[in-house]
């Protein structure tokens, strides 16, 4: 499966970079040293001010696969953007800056697009690895569109945006990244892309994602992460319903929705749950029963809540989404 007669290369391994230094020579190793090898590496440097660029220039200089685009910084979802209008592949596999693939990688999503005509998006497993590379957790995520859908709409964990495989043309066509959804920009962009066929995800991992305190992610507490998410979730549902999505409106209109969906968060007690759900991560063994047991007793909403997010996910958009057309319906 290649594009050699048409003079492009079937695959633009999409990467934004900003401050990435410390591992940019991994995962930039880690792409050009793929057993697929029909692809142009785009890397779209977010005005870093470390050695970022001047590691990348040195990369550009010895690998022609490279087109490399400096810019000022204007966040992820821009940069990404710039990038898929600087593609000529038909799919675009996006990576990360601090990420490292597996080699095989590429080939495998492209076996597998080639036989599986009806999908858009082509996710992976992963490999947790922390700041020193040293392995930890796998995660492996449904294979097939009900499933994942099912994930998206519930929050649950999903393929990391870092192992996506798209369609170009298909993410243009519907608007690239919206960049009103600045930590959730993957979300909503599966979603939407989820209305115009099929998601897969391949049962291996296939990534390896690191772990590090100087994630995007990680700032406010994840708070911004958080209503970001719901809110894309929250934006697909309307669109379903037949109801105008919030995303597109006036900045006015826009603003003020936000707001409603943070201050439903805070006063659902959310992100008071994450914290509580994040500092018992952090203990091991029986730390864990014994903090469990001793949140029973001061605090079993926050149990209750694990449990049944752990069984069926998290269900705030569909709550206030009914909501929402209720109201619509008493006009």
């Amino acid at each position: 499966m290649s594009n050699e007669v048409n003079g492009k290369p079937l695959v633009s391994v999409l990467m934004s970079c900003f401050n990435a230094a410390d591992w940019l020579v991994e995962s930039v190793e880690s792409v050009l040293g793929q057993t697929f090898t029909d692809f142009e590496f785009v890397i779209i440097d977010d005005g870093s001010t470390d050695n970022s660029l001047d590691i990348l220039q040195r990369y550009a200089l010895k690998d022609d696969r490279i087109i490399l685009v400096p810019k000022k910084n204007t966040g992820l979802a821009d940069s990404l953007n710039v990038g898929l209008r600087c593609a000529r592949g038909d799919w675009i596999a996006r990576m990360d800056a601090d990420d490292i693939c597996e080699p095989n990688r590429l080939e495998k999503q492209v076996a597998f697009v080639s036989i599986h005509c009806d999908v858009v998006f082509v996710g992976t497993g992963l490999t947790i690895i922390n700041e020193s590379g040293y392995l930890g957790a796998k995660f492996i995520y449904p294979a097939g569109h009900a499933g994942l859908l099912k994930y998206l709409l519930t929050a649950r964990r999903f393929p990391p945006h870092a192992s996506a495989f798209y369609s170009r043309a298909l993410v243009l066509d519907n608007g690239g990244y919206r960049g009103r959804i600045r930590r959730a920009e993957d979300y909503d962009l599966w979603l939407r892309l989820s209305e115009h066929g099929d998601m897969a995800s391949i049962q291996e991992p296939l990534l390896r994602i690191r772990k590090h305190s100087g994630q995007i992610s990680l700032s406010d507490g994840g708070r911004d992460q958080i209503v970001d998410c719901r809110l894309a979730i929250v934006s697909y549902l309307l669109r379903r319903a037949g109801l105008a999505d919030p995303i597109d409106a006036d900045e006015v209109t826009y603003k003020r929705f936000v707001d409603w969906i943070r201050k439903r968060l805070q006063s659902d007690g959310y992100f008071e749950f994450i914290e509580w759900k994040t500092n018992l991560r952090s203990y091991t063994g029986i730390l864990i029963v014994f903090h469990l047991v001793k949140s029973l007793i001061y605090k079993p909403l926050n149990v209750f809540r694990l449990l049944r997010e752990n069984a069926i996910g998290d269900r705030f958009a569909y709550v206030v989404v009914k909501e929402l057309l209720a109201r619509s319906a008493s006009k």
